[in-house]
């Protein structure tokens, strides 16, 4: 069938501490910050269309999903010496090679705001309790087992011989349905998907802050949120139909300016990332690393989410980007409680 190893490729780019430094020496060195990965991709070839985008029905969705969560000017520089960037996504290049570098940039006022509520309610209690969801899409218990035995013996181990840690396995209480949105929407919401509709219908509401059930610790305890989903998609639309009526900007109209136009004009239609940053439900958002074509060139049996095939990008597995960015936010946010919901794709049927 597929291959189970991505290419060979070797790093010539780190970012650390917002810091990136390319070690080039076998053509020029360049580097893209905020890089348009839905639409177009750059080589020392040119830039090229991401191939998605010959299927109209992907275009619309691509697009408003950088528009919405990047939304600032692509830059392309040369490389001449270590450079800050500002970017959670940089993309750089050493002749004809690429490597795309992802980051957790903290945001210092939503800290500054998450501690003043945190002691407020601390009180002198001990550290926040952190939840850290790692959702393997359509991974089976037995397959599981056969497919991560290290995984299975660590946990076994932490259970057995460890009086601070323990561990459940819940043997389908939470299966309640046969593809993602039933289960999904459970774990998030607390309601069956069959209520959960009949709420909104009744109701005429749609996804909102009282449906998440990290919802309270964030607003009252000063807890962290961050969603993750390795795919190049709105999964708040496509599970929920979820629809605010997300706005045209102009290519590089920045998250202020859209807000302060809609302190001007009230009625005017919102994004649903724009929406969910305002209600609260979402304090760090990361889709659109998992647009890149390496990844999301199609959507078959041997490329993309689904595919059987070994999901890479730039010769790395796509976790771990994720596992990555996951592992910078929780360092980033040290003493506050921290709540992380991430899916991953790899186990996905083809």
């Amino acid at each position: 069938a597929g291959s189970e190893k991505c290419r060979s490729q070797e790093d010539f780019a780190n970012l650390e501490n917002g810091v990136l430094t390319i070690t080039c020496n076998s053509g020029r060195a360049s580097f893209t910050i905020n890089p348009r990965l839905t639409v177009h991709y750059h080589t020392d070839q040119g830039v090229k269309e991401n191939p998605l985008l010959d299927e109209s029905f992907q275009l619309d969705s691509m697009e408003r999903i950088w528009r919405e969560q990047v939304n600032e000017r692509e830059q392309t520089e040369m490389y001449t010496q270590p450079v800050e960037i500002s970017s959670e996504v940089v993309v750089a290049r050493c002749g004809e090679q690429e490597q795309m570098l992802l980051q957790n940039r903290v945001d210092k006022r939503l800290v500054k705001k998450k501690k003043k509520k945190k002691k407020v309610q601390s009180n002198g209690a001990s550290s926040p309790v952190n939840l850290v969801v790692l959702l393997l899409d359509a991974l089976s218990r037995p397959h599981f087992i056969r497919r991560l035995p290290e995984t299975v013996q660590f946990l076994k181990t932490l259970h057995n011989n460890n009086t601070t840690h323990s561990i459940s396995e819940f043997f389908r209480y939470h299966a309640i349905g046969h593809n993602t949105r039933p289960n999904l929407t459970p774990l998030i919401t607390g309601h069956s998907i069959g209520k959960f509709e009949e709420r909104k219908k009744q109701e005429n509401s749609t996804f909102g802050a009282e449906d998440i059930f990290w919802q309270k610790a964030r607003e009252e305890e000063g807890y962290v949120g961050l969603w993750l989903y390795e795919m190049c998609s709105d999964q708040f639309r496509q599970l929920w139909n979820l629809e605010f009526g997300a706005p045209e900007p102009k290519a590089h109209e920045t998250y202020l300016s859209r807000k302060r136009r809609r302190s001007q004009t009230p009625d005017a239609p919102v994004s649903y990332h724009d929406r969910l940053k305002e209600e609260g439900l979402v304090d760090y958002e990361v889709v659109v690393p998992f647009c890149h074509p390496d990844y999301e060139r199609a959507r078959t049996n041997f490329q993309g989410p689904y595919s059987i095939a070994r999901r890479c990008i730039n010769g790395k597995p796509v976790h771990r980007y994720g596992f990555k960015y996951i592992q910078d936010f929780m360092k980033n946010h040290e003493g506050l409680g921290r709540v992380v919901m991430s899916n991953f794709m790899e186990a996905h049927e083809g």
